[in-house]
């Protein structure tokens, strides 16, 4: 009786997966969603944003081994910063760097990360780590120097950055 009832809940389980949507269904549902994110005037309406982002998680929780997963949730954590939820964005970015390692987003979701750190939370201390982790892990990445340097404008206002580009600039032209 026991592997009578076991059968039969397998097979309750197997047909309730099979009703599931599709990747490709899902996809669909998503590009149309992500059509009407924002208003004309190029705002993000909150409340769709939520719901874009449930529907990237629904995706990647169902799909867990696609790589398009990373990619919405890559979206996902851009609408949480657009949202001004920067602490769950950097979520999402933890999940991409180890869910994800691999793919094309893993490493700009490390950038972000420290990014988010640095420019909306001035959190210093974790933004240097963080950029210099980028630096270590990915020394030959398109933005590399991008982490550099942001790793040398840490802590300084617009006007001292701006003072030493232009220092650098002088440099750059005197040497020409």
């Amino acid at each position: 009786m026991k592997t009578y009832t076991l059968l039969l809940l397998s097979i309750f389980v197997a047909l309730l997966m099979a009703c599931g949507p599709s990747p490709k269904k899902m996809q669909e549902e998503i590009k149309q969603k992500e059509a009407l994110l924002f208003n004309e005037n190029g705002l993000l309406n909150p409340e769709k944003g939520n719901e874009m982002i449930r529907l990237y998680y629904e995706y990647y929780r169902k799909f867990p081994k696609d790589t398009l997963s990373a990619k919405y949730l890559f979206d996902a954590a851009g609408l949480k910063v657009t949202l001004k939820d920067y602490y769950g964005a950097i979520g999402i970015y933890d999940t991409i760097i180890s869910q994800f390692a691999q793919t094309h987003e893993a490493p700009q979701a490390l950038f972000m990360k420290a990014f988010t750190y640095d420019n909306y939370l001035q959190r210093i201390n974790e933004a240097r780590q963080y950029y210099q982790l980028f630096i270590d892990t990915y020394p030959h990445h398109s933005l590399a120097d991008d982490a550099k340097k942001s790793i040398e404008f840490l802590g300084k206002s617009d006007e001292e950055i701006m003072k030493m580009l232009e220092e650098a600039s002088k440099i750059s032209e005197s040497q020409k």
